[in-house]
């Protein structure tokens, strides 16, 4: 039996954060603290990647503010804020997760290449290539 996460309508099932962020740890590890509010400016989230966290439940629209932009227009935008119960989950989660050996590279997930011989990460960006017994910690969890 699941629960809701709020009585908004849209709102999804709590688990559902915990679903979609599961597989995007590069997005789960971009979202600022629970203890600040933000805008999506100061973040390195994308448009579509806040609207997914939104969706989620992971993050929620705390007040619209006026900001000035480097041209001198003013303009409207929401501040956000990172759900506690998300960032707890995400902490707890990702804090010790093996990650991809490659520079940079913070994927958990693993595609495999050449069965049994070579891997690679779940990151399009990465070129890093590893072996068994990297993957199967990878994968572990």
């Amino acid at each position: 039996m699941s629960s809701t996460t709020s009585t908004e309508p849209g709102r999804h099932i709590e688990q559902d954060f915990a679903n979609m962020l599961r597989y995007n740890r590069e997005m789960a590890m971009k979202l600022p603290d629970a203890e600040r509010t933000f805008a999506l400016q100061e973040t390195n989230l994308s448009k579509s990647e806040l609207q997914k966290l939104h969706q989620a439940g992971a993050i929620d629209r705390v007040e619209r503010e006026r900001s000035v932009c480097e041209t001198g227009v003013t303009y409207r935008r929401w501040r956000w804020q990172t759900v506690d119960r998300v960032a707890a989950w995400i902490e707890d989660y990702f804090d010790d997760a093996p990650e991809c050996p490659g520079e940079d590279c913070y994927s958990t997930g693993v595609r495999c290449l050449e069965p049994r011989e070579r891997y690679t990460c779940s990151n399009d960006g990465c070129t890093e290539t590893f072996g068994p017994d990297v993957a199967r910690e990878l994968i572990g969890r």
